[in-house]
């Protein structure tokens, strides 16, 4: 049985938002305690410390119960963002949270380890975009590595 798209559109914004609240927490605290980081990421220990109870009950919403599918749900959200975002309907930053939350949450709470090939594809698409390769900073890692693998997960998907 395939999820709707309005299911997956639902479950791509409420992820994005919840990443983007998490992360304004995280920065708040950081602001407050006066730690002096670069960036920290939901994958820290700081982050993970003090989201781990709300992340795990919203995973639980947004996939369901059973590991199958939760692997269809991966899929479709996978398969969403990439389109969605090759054809410019969501920004970098929301695909990308998307992405790293797919990837924790099959990292972290899946029973069965069957990790979807297109999940990694697109997580490691993201993840290519989010650091900088040259010392000044100069280069475009979205440009340079993020699109043209985005492109080609796109193409393999046969999307008109």
């Amino acid at each position: 049985m395939a999820f709707s798209s309005d299911h997956i559109q639902r479950v791509v914004r409420e992820m994005a938002r919840f990443w983007q609240h998490e992360r304004t927490r995280i920065n708040a605290q950081i602001g407050r305690t006066g730690m002096r980081a670069r960036n920290v990421g939901l994958g820290s220990s700081f982050s993970e410390q003090k989201i781990a109870a709300r992340k795990e009950t919203k995973f639980k919403r947004w996939m369901g119960g059973k590991t199958s599918r939760d692997i269809e749900l991966i899929e479709a959200v996978c398969r969403f963002i990439a389109i969605e975002y090759h054809d410019g309907r969501i920004p970098f930053e929301e695909a990308d949270a998307v992405a790293n939350l797919l990837w924790e949450y099959e990292s972290a709470y899946m029973t069965e380890r069957i990790t979807p090939p297109i999940l990694w594809d697109v997580y490691t698409a993201f993840d290519a975009g989010e650091y900088h390769r040259s010392k000044d900073q100069s280069d475009d890692p979205v440009v340079e590595f993020t699109n043209p693998a985005i492109a080609r997960i796109v193409s393999r998907l046969n999307v008109a």
